[in-house]
């Protein structure tokens, strides 16, 4: 078994090795808490930033749904730290490129009102056609 201290220069080159574009659609489904969240989208920044130093072009795109479509509401007059560390990343991740997508039919399921959602994201009908469609693209599917 390979200790982790050992490993001085992670990389991820044989995974991005002779690729010029990473197309990756992000199903943001299973997170409901803050904190989950903040570090599933730092994890998201961290990848797209390594495969850019590898001259990777990452075309992402995150589709909330479910439990996640709470944590990506504009927070209200009092927000808390969390709240405006997701707004940050969301914002960042944006500002990078990343197409993010809220399902108004989860929403609606779940009493959400779509006008709530943080500003950089795109509400669609149904993130189902989200996944599948990207995926009949050519858009590997990661399930966060």
């Amino acid at each position: 078994m390979t200790n982790l201290m050992n490993v001085v220069h992670p990389d991820d080159s044989d995974a991005l090795k002779d690729l010029k574009t990473m197309k990756v659609v992000y199903d943001m489904n299973g997170v409901s808490e803050p904190k989950k969240m903040m570090v599933m989208l730092k994890a998201i920044i961290d990848a797209r930033g390594r495969a850019v130093a590898a001259h990777v072009k990452p075309d992402l795109v995150i589709a909330f749904r479910g439990p996640a479509l709470t944590l990506v509401q504009k927070p209200g007059p009092d927000p808390t730290g969390e709240q405006k560390q997701i707004g940050e990343l969301v914002a960042e991740l944006k500002k990078e490129g990343t197409k993010l997508e809220a399902c108004n039919f989860a929403a609606n399921v779940m009493n959400l009102d779509p006008a709530n959602f943080l500003p950089e994201l795109k509400v669609v009908g149904n993130t189902f056609n989200s996944l599948g469609g990207y995926q009949a693209k050519g858009y590997g599917v990661i399930s966060v």
